[in-house]
């Protein structure tokens, strides 16, 4: 008996999450050099996955290699300058590789699902905390996006970091304070995220209001303040023409031309697309919706808590600032994942609330099961991802619904800790099948090769293209990354000289396109070196002649 007291007091000390945490990692640095699945991108529509990873550390390879920050308009301070700054210290530390950007991303990713459990175990036991964080470390769309540079992990740290601090802040005014740094963090991490500022400020009003101190919301703005005004003053101010050109960019890119393509934007938003991978995430985004809105009919038997507003408003904000836009790839909704599992955290922890007023829960599930219907649809009928899981494993994840469903309709008993075991190995069957299907069986090294052959390229050579800041990263040459009506499109080849240009042979032949349309003499001169694989589709060298 002793015995088994000191383990259940080792694995609630952190044994099981040291655990957690090694298991992820190590499903995150096998075949750390691989191609991202060609799951991703075809799920996707978007090649960002492949090459993204290069661009947000332009500024400090050039500071290293070049001695200057900005050498060129393509400036990724104005993107995410703290980034900047972390890549900078890594590649001075660690050296200048793409090794050392995905093992920067993997500790963001880790550092992530260490914020999630401790923060989770502000309302749950040990075992339910680590069983939860166990599925969001080990979701399939977590493991394969925490192996690559994007921006996208950072911010995702950022909200973790901001959940943990919320619910452990308890009132007190120091916490909600850095709550107010880490949510302004996240947001100038990347733009688009602004929701989650109004999310999250939102609940610490709430909070305020719940505890009758308005001085939590003071502080929690304070704390904006602290990073929003050095970032005003610093970066914005600094490079505003830059922030214009974006803008002006962005938005014909991504902004909606009228009310009519917003809506058609919302109604038609691929997250029930993206969903059908992660199976669980939806049954909880489901089941999570159906306990808001009886929080919200049954205001005094089932109060609406504080955490359950700051998820509900990630959730919310996400959805739609996604949806709204033209283009929405799959990692533009990676910062919203672990809300959808975070969501499943609150239902473990009221399950016996939505035990007592079962009848109520489940006639208001069917309203968000509704609105996800498309999802539900696609796990059910071809042709859909979903079906990618072979029957068998498509059977366990339509029996871990129905389980979830029993487990929440138990009464207290020992048979509820066996269920909750069972789910769980239910639940993480189809994440670990991806991975070991469609990653670990078969890596391919596309990029890699790519990379390999660049770095036979003469000396003082400049690449130039949306790849070549991914290609180049390891050489000691220059990379131009040009885009039209963004950055560097104005007399690339007169301003920058590059002896090189690489284009992805994809999207209606969009990246040569505008080359060819812009500069016709030079285009006509175009070498062809060499082609890559990668993805579907090509990329092609050419050597850009005197």
């Amino acid at each position: 008996m002793k015995g088994n007291e000191g383990t259940r007091k080792a694995w609630a000390k952190g044994l099981g999450l040291a655990c957690l945490l090694v298991v992820a990692a190590a499903l995150r640095l096998q075949h750390i050099k691989a191609d991202p699945p060609v799951l991703l991108p075809t799920i996707s529509g978007s090649a960002g996955i492949y090459f993204d990873e290069g661009i947000y550390c332009h500024n400090a390879r050039n500071k290293i290699l070049f001695g200057r920050w900005i050498t060129d308009e393509w400036n990724p301070v104005v993107y995410n300058a703290p980034l900047t700054l972390v890549y900078f210290l890594a590649f001075k530390m660690f050296g200048i590789s793409i090794l050392t950007v995905k093992a920067l991303s993997v500790l963001m990713g880790l550092a992530g699902i260490l914020f999630f459990a401790l923060g989770t175990r502000a309302y749950l036991n040990s075992a339910r905390s680590l069983g939860i964080a166990a599925l969001f470390a080990l979701d399939f769309y977590g493991v394969m996006y925490n192996r690559i540079g994007l921006l996208e992990n950072f911010s995702s740290l950022c909200f973790l970091a901001s959940f943990f601090l919320f619910v452990r802040a308890r009132g007190r005014l120091g916490p909600v304070f850095f709550l107010g740094m880490t949510t302004a963090v996240a947001v100038l991490s990347k733009y688009l995220f602004a929701y989650f500022l109004i999310s999250t400020a939102l609940a610490v009003a709430y909070e305020a209001w719940r505890r009758s101190d308005r001085r939590l919301l003071l502080s929690f703005l304070a704390g904006g303040l602290a990073v929003g005004l050095p970032w005003f003053f610093g970066i914005y101010l600094a490079f505003r023409p830059t922030f214009g050109k974006i803008g002006a960019g962005w938005g014909i890119l991504s902004l909606p031309r009228s009310v009519g393509q917003a809506w058609s934007n919302l109604v038609y938003n691929p997250l029930p697309r993206y969903l059908q991978l992660a199976p669980a995430a939806t049954f909880f985004l489901i089941l999570f919706g159906g306990l808001v809105l009886l929080k919200l009919v049954r205001p005094k038997r089932v109060p609406l808590e504080p955490v359950d507003v700051f998820v509900l408003f990630w959730i919310i904000g996400g959805v739609l600032s996604m949806g709204l836009l033209n283009y929405r790839p799959l990692r533009y909704y990676v910062p919203l994942l672990p809300a959808l599992f975070l969501a499943g955290s609150l239902l473990l922890r009221d399950r016996d609330a939505v035990r007592r007023e079962a009848r109520s829960f489940w006639l208001l599930t069917l309203v968000p099961a509704a609105l996800l219907f498309p999802v539900l649809r696609m796990m059910t009928s071809r042709p859909s991802a979903f079906f990618t899981f072979p029957p068998g494993l498509r059977v366990l994840i339509y029996l871990s619904l129905a389980g979830t469903i029993l487990y929440l309709t138990l009464r207290k008993g020992s048979r509820r800790p066996v269920l909750e075991v069972v789910l769980a190995g239910l639940m993480l069957a189809g994440p670990l099948f991806l991975y070991e299907r469609h990653f670990f069986r078969a890596p391919t090294y596309d990029l890699e090769r790519a990379s390999r052959f660049l770095q036979t390229l003469p000396p003082g050579s400049v690449v130039m293209g949306q790849e070549a800041p991914r290609l180049t990263l390891g050489t000691p040459f220059r990379s131009l990354l040009a885009y039209e009506n963004w950055f560097n499109d104005r007399d690339p080849f007169t301003r920058f000289k590059p002896t090189h240009l690489i284009v992805l042979d994809r999207f209606g032949d969009a990246e040569a396109g505008w080359i060819r349309r812009r500069f016709p003499e030079k285009a006509a001169r175009l070498e062809p070196v060499r082609k890559f694989k990668v993805w579907d589709t090509t990329m092609t060298l050419y050597r850009v002649p005197d």
